[in-house]
């Protein structure tokens, strides 16, 4: 989750933008109108975040094409009609708005709202203070309270420093709401402005979330979304890997669906479970990203990331970024390998870490 301003198309009637993600997706408008529910020209892009029918980068590239600077042949590279039809299917007729963002210094049970962080699955994602100790927290919203008390399980389980902190777990006016630390400035959010990260700095992260991902693995769940967006990662306390709400414990059922984000997602998550080796993986394609400044795969959807994954065989960053010593470039090729049997763990991969990239000390850049 990352810091943003709410997505507006500017003074647009939802219907027209409803339109065109219908005419993208090709979906029956009426049937988007009925998964989306009540909206205004506002929220409406919003509200298709939050109902999970587009992610960021679409919402992003919808803005602009509302707005007429963007040709909508563009947005289709980046909405997957498939998944689209399969959201619209799979929700619950609405009688009631979407949870839309609260005003500055509304109440959330025991909270004060202090600003909007962005928006996960079920609703916005607020920030706030706890309310006796001062600390700034992020607090996810949501109608439906199994996912969050699911989340807050795996959190729980995982508890470690470079986890990101469980606070609370409350209730108020209907809705679940999930109390986590705030941590730091995301990765993704760091890297829209650096577009890379120094070597020094990009091993500090990783060194950070292959224990963050031993913690989980150690508890017996697999994270299943370690991407940019899910690492936090400022210049001062610890990296932590936060947003467990694709979180599932290892032994039990997969999911119906790619629950991560396709250009991270490792191959075998396409096609059925994932596994601990699944989030080395993931975290393999974070790193590649970073040091790079560009993810290794792209794809306008399900099919077309699978492909491109298993098609992949990237030059050694030794080779392509300076600074990257060759124990280093090996190691994260290793955890990028297709055959989740090649991969190490995330034990195996933080014990290889301490020698590969060097000493942690300060987080450089």
């Amino acid at each position: 989750m990352s810091p943003s301003a709410p997505l507006t198309p500017g003074p647009t009637r939802p219907g027209f933008v409803l339109e065109i993600v219908a005419r993208v997706a090709r979906v029956e408008p009426a049937a988007l109108a009925r998964a989306v529910g009540p909206t205004d020209a506002a929220t409406v892009i919003d509200t298709l975040l939050a109902r999970g029918l587009i992610d960021r980068v679409a919402a992003r590239a919808l803005t602009l094409v509302a707005a007429g600077a963007l040709d909508e042949r563009d947005l289709r590279q980046l909405i997957d009609p498939a998944a689209v039809r399969g959201r619209i299917a799979r929700a619950v007729p609405v009688t009631a708005a979407v949870p839309l963002p609260l005003p500055l210094n509304a109440k959330l049970g025991r909270y004060t709202v202090r600003g909007v962080l962005g928006h996960g699955r079920g609703g916005p994602v607020y920030r706030s203070a706890h309310p006796h100790l001062g600390v700034p927290v992020a607090i996810k919203v949501s109608a439906a309270a199994a996912p969050l008390r699911a989340e807050a399980a795996a959190l729980a389980a995982a508890a470690h420093r470079n986890v990101v902190r469980l606070c609370d777990l409350d209730e108020a006016g209907g809705q679940t709401l999930l109390v986590t630390d705030l941590g730091g400035e995301s990765l993704a959010r760091t890297l829209r402005r650096t577009h890379t990260l120094a070597p020094r700095r990009a091993f500090r992260i990783a060194r950070g979330v292959l224990a963050a991902l031993c913690a989980t693995h150690r508890a017996g769940f697999v994270h299943g979304d370690v991407k940019p967006g899910n690492v936090l990662a400022g210049r001062s306390g610890p990296v932590q890997l936060c947003d467990f709400g694709s979180a599932r414990r290892a032994a039990g059922p997969a999911p119906a669906a790619v629950e991560g984000t396709w250009p991270y997602a490792a191959p075998e998550c396409f096609d059925g479970p994932g596994s601990p080796k699944s989030d080395v993986y993931s975290l393999a394609h974070t790193l590649y990203h970073a040091l790079t400044g560009r993810p290794l795969v792209t794809g306008r959807d399900a099919a077309g990331c699978r492909a491109a994954h298993l098609a992949l065989d990237p030059d050694p960053l030794h080779w392509t970024v300076p600074g990257v010593p060759r124990p280093a470039s090996d190691l994260i090729r290793r955890m990028a390998a297709r055959d989740p049997d090649a991969r190490p763990s995330a034990r195996e991969a933080l014990a290889e870490a301490r020698t590969a990239f060097g000493p942690d000390d300060a987080p450089g850049d």
